[in-house]
Order: C-alpha cells, then structure tokens, then sequence
C-alpha cells in the first residue's frame, strides 16, 4: 500500500509517535548493509563482550594479520586433566604459567596437549611463588588442535598456577 493510500483511510503511519520503536518495524527491516558505518561506534558494543567467536583464520603469509586468542587455564591442585573444548580449529603458539599459592614442590609440572598427546614439554613448577615459566618446546605436529577436540592442561603434583595459552584460529 502506498503512504497516499494511508494518509487518506486515515491510518497515521507513526500511529501518533514522533519516533518508531520496535513494533513498528517489520521483522528483519533493518539489516547491517542499511546501518552507516559511522553509526557504530564503540559505545554500541556491550562492555565486556568481545571474544574470539568472531576472529578470523590467519592464513600463511597473509596482509591483514590475525586476533590472538588467550585462553586461561586455572590449575588448582592439579593433579590430572583439565580440558578445554576448542568450539574452532587453533594453533597453539605460546604456553607459559604463574606460579600462584606459594612456592611449587617436587614434581609439580604442567603440560599442555592436543587431547592427549603432548604440545609441550613438561613445565617443572618447583619455582618461587608468583614466578613466570614458559614451555621450552611446542611440538609442531600437535600444536594444531580441531574444533571439537580438546585443549587438555595436565598438572602432575598437586600443581597450583595459573596457565595462559596463546593460540590463533586456522582454516
């Protein structure tokens, strides 16, 4: 129906408003392509909310560069597995950890593996408290993990620290 057609069976297009809300706009009227870029702004996203559910692959040799993905692993007493499920395909390309909970002991080590196959060497954590240690090794066979498959922290000792796992996406 034309907007002459409303006017003259007397339906106001606004219904009275000076503004339209939600209920006056059909289901997917406004799409992305209808929205100036300079109306989104930095004030229009949520405090808090970006993530890597968005980042792009990074390809070999590309021009644009990549999102670096953080993962954080908190190791409590570890003694056993903690696996985090990969929701994209990842390269792991840096592991390192912060002792935390006072001075590590004898045989405390934190290893981080594609499912149950190792990424890294055994971290030793018999380090002072709030000490910085980084895996020595990442093997280049398993640093890639699929989506679907498993990011798996394994302490060995009762290992407290924290576990910080820097990853890209890729195809």
């Amino acid at each position: 129906m034309a907007i002459s057609d409303w006017w003259a069976r007397g339906i106001p297009l606004l219904k009275g408003k000076a503004e339209v809300d939600t209920d006056d706009i059909a289901d997917d009227a406004v799409t992305t392509a209808k929205i100036p870029d300079a109306n989104v702004t930095q004030a229009k996203v949520t405090p808090n909310s970006l993530d890597g559910t968005v980042a792009g692959s990074v390809a070999n040799v590309n021009v644009i560069g990549g999102s670096p993905l953080l993962f954080r692993i908190t190791a409590a007493g570890l003694t056993g597995d903690v696996d985090v499920l990969m929701t994209h395909k990842v390269r792991v390309l840096d592991v390192w950890c912060v002792q935390t909970g006072g001075a590590g002991g004898a045989g405390d080590t934190i290893t981080v593996k594609n499912g149950a196959t190792a990424i890294t060497d055994a971290i030793d954590m018999n380090i002072a408290d709030n000490t910085i240690v980084r895996a020595a090794t990442i093997d280049d066979g398993q640093h890639e993990i699929n989506a679907g498959a498993d990011l798996t922290v394994t302490g060995a000792s009762a290992v407290t620290c924290e576990v910080y796992v820097l990853a890209v996406r890729v195809a």
